[in-house]
């Protein structure tokens, strides 16, 4: 499904958005246009997006099995970053423990813990 990407593309090198625009024009071969249209964002950014994700992460994802997926539109909301949604998603959505989160995400449990705090607060306003 073009509409959602799977948990198992997240790595450490690139933050959260890099890897969604990275994965959707490369993997899925989505144009920067519609990439802009899915995630709610200006066309040129989501190009500077994937010029720099480019720069920091050269390989391609590896198309691993993943049994998680998360829908593209959970990005739609410009109040928190991109980080603190899919962390939301993943705890509020899916009731995952912080500790699983960071497994998913090779990003520290104290770091998600952190994120979903602010995240939270973001989301009660």
């Amino acid at each position: 499904d073009p509409l959602s990407i799977p948990i198992s593309i997240f790595i450490p090198e690139l933050t959260v958005l890099d890897t969604v625009v990275k994965y959707l024009n490369e993997n899925k071969h989505i144009s920067f246009h519609d990439i802009a249209l899915y995630l709610k964002r200006n066309e040129k950014n989501i190009w500077h997006t994937y010029s720099s994700a480019k720069k920091k992460y050269v390989g391609s994802f590896l198309s691993q099995e993943s049994s998680l997926f998360i829908p593209l539109a959970i990005f739609e909301n410009r109040r928190v970053s991109p980080f603190e949604t899919l962390v939301f998603y993943l705890k509020h959505h899916l009731n995952l423990r912080f500790v699983d989160i960071s497994h998913l995400l090779q990003r520290d449990a104290r770091t998600i813990w952190t994120v979903y705090k602010r995240a939270q607060k973001k989301n009660d306003r």
